[in-house]
């Protein structure tokens, strides 16, 4: 009898000495569900991957993200131009890529044909200059400093493309169709939609814009109501007051079709709710050739020649100064 007593306490001894061994040569599996291997594996999910260079990636937006998507010129007609980081404006082809804070324009005669990703094609045409704000794969901003932009959105893409113009809160917005937007620079912005439908906003409203339809914003005021977009664009330009002079500018005036941007001697005049239009133009000496050109958001261009205004600064030349004191010679 006491051997069997002795045997069962000493096979009692040898599993607990055999459970307290196997505690200390494996501690992690001592609770499979424990709260400690949970953190474990948590903290290993939240470190970030050594190829990222131990940065964590950047959650995704809900706009799209944050992967930049790529910009680049695929066309380019007559003079354009990038500002470089230092300023400068150089010439560009065909081919050259682009990125955020890109500024591209063209110049009198010029027209170029940017992507933004895959989905986005802007058309800049003359006398227009845009910079890119935003490029992401699903969504795409750009602000027209001044001129006339037409763009284009595939809807296979899934992006958007917003458009800002510069002087303004104005914003256009589209994520599908094409649509042509027009800016001075200084507050006055019109949107025509040629396909799909364009969402204008400023002054805390917005309007949607159908196709064959445009809209303006005047200043800080809300978009007007869209309406058929006009066919024919109306200019009349008063004539100079004075033809010879001796200042070194003059006033030009006028009426056009509001919403129109209007340039007098490389000069952009700005052009009321009215369509009414009032701009200084420099002159130089001599005889001074100028010319209005009118262009609306649909692409309607006219031009007027103003008659010559001659600039003579010159002082008027005296002649016969010989004086005859008392009567005739005898």
């Amino acid at each position: 009898m006491k051997r069997a007593l002795l045997l069962v306490v000493l096979l009692c001894v040898v599993v607990a000495g055999g459970w307290a061994l196997y505690r200390v040569l494996f501690p992690e599996d001592s609770g499979g569900d424990s709260g400690h291997g949970r953190d474990a594996a948590a903290a290993v999910a939240s470190a970030p991957a050594a190829s990222d260079g131990g940065v964590a990636l950047a959650p995704l937006a809900e706009d799209g993200g944050s992967v930049l998507a790529k910009a680049g010129i695929v066309d380019v007609r007559g003079l354009a131009q990038k500002r470089q980081p230092d300023g400068r404006w150089v010439a560009v082809a065909a081919g050259e890529q682009l990125t955020l804070d890109d500024a591209v324009r063209t110049l009198g005669g010029g027209a170029m044909l940017v992507r933004l990703g895959n989905a986005v094609q802007v058309r800049l045409t003359p006398h227009t200059e845009v910079t890119i704000r935003e490029l992401t794969e699903r969504a795409s901003r750009v602000r027209i400093e001044e001129g006339r932009i037409v763009a284009e959105v595939n809807p296979q893409g899934k992006t958007v493309l917003r458009v800002e113009a510069k002087g303004s809160q104005a914003t256009a917005e589209a994520n599908s169709g094409s649509f042509s937007m027009i800016s001075d620079g200084r507050g006055q912005v019109a949107v025509a939609t040629s396909a799909g439908s364009v969402r204008l906003s400023a002054g805390g409203s917005a309007v949607e814009v159908p196709a064959g339809q445009a809209a303006r914003v005047e200043g800080q005021a809300a978009p007007t109501a869209p309406m058929e977009i006009p066919r024919a664009l109306f200019l009349k330009v008063a004539a100079p007051q004075r033809e010879i002079q001796r200042e070194r500018e003059t006033v030009i005036s006028g009426t056009t079709t509001p919403g129109a941007l209007v340039r007098v001697g490389g000069q952009v005049a700005q052009v009321d709710a009215r369509g009414q239009f009032r701009v200084k133009v420099p002159l130089q000496e001599g005889t001074n050739k100028l010319d209005v050109q009118v262009t609306d958001v649909a692409g309607n261009e006219r031009q007027e020649t103003i008659p010559p205004i001659v600039v003579d600064t010159r002082e008027p030349a005296i002649k016969n100064t010989e004086v005859h004191w008392g009567g005739s010679d005898r």
